[in-house]
């Protein structure tokens, strides 16, 4: 029997919203670089906002953080796709048996931070963002023990 948790089986509204999760400051720092540089004639306006463009753009190469964007189980693996930060879709099979969710964590999105989700695998513990909601509420019914 296989099952499935995902968001409108469609990955381009979660990729939408983290091609603005991950490259919302780069692209507000863009506009103020080229604003400056019709508007400011001193060159340190420049350099303080190229400085935090490069800044950024290393956060975002650098990052670990996941972008869940389904939850596909069979009789004995779950599969679990998502987008790292360069938007890069990636899959990861666990063992159904060794797979355990220990913490759903809900959070203020208008103070930065984002949901989260993490699985343990007895090895390796894996954390992941979800943007969307909905699938976090399938996340409990699709991993059920069976």
């Amino acid at each position: 029997m296989q099952t499935t948790a995902s968001m409108n089986n469609s990955p381009l509204n979660v990729k939408q919203k983290s091609i603005l999760h991950s490259f919302g400051v780069v692209f507000i720092l863009l506009m103020f670089f080229l604003l400056s540089l019709s508007v400011v004639k001193t060159p340190i306006a420049w350099y303080l906002i190229a400085g935090l463009l490069t800044g950024e753009i290393g956060r975002i190469i650098f990052s670990k953080r996941k972008y869940l964007i389904s939850i596909q189980q069979d009789d004995l693996n779950v599969t679990i796709r998502y987008l790292n930060r360069v938007l890069l879709q990636k899959n990861i099979s666990i063992n159904k048996e060794d797979l355990n969710i220990y913490d759903v964590t809900e959070t203020n999105w208008w103070s930065g931070n984002l949901d989260l989700v993490n699985f343990s695998n007895g090895k390796k513990d894996l954390t992941f963002v979800y943007i969307d909601r909905k699938l976090k509420q399938s996340i409990p019914e699709t991993l059920k023990k069976e």
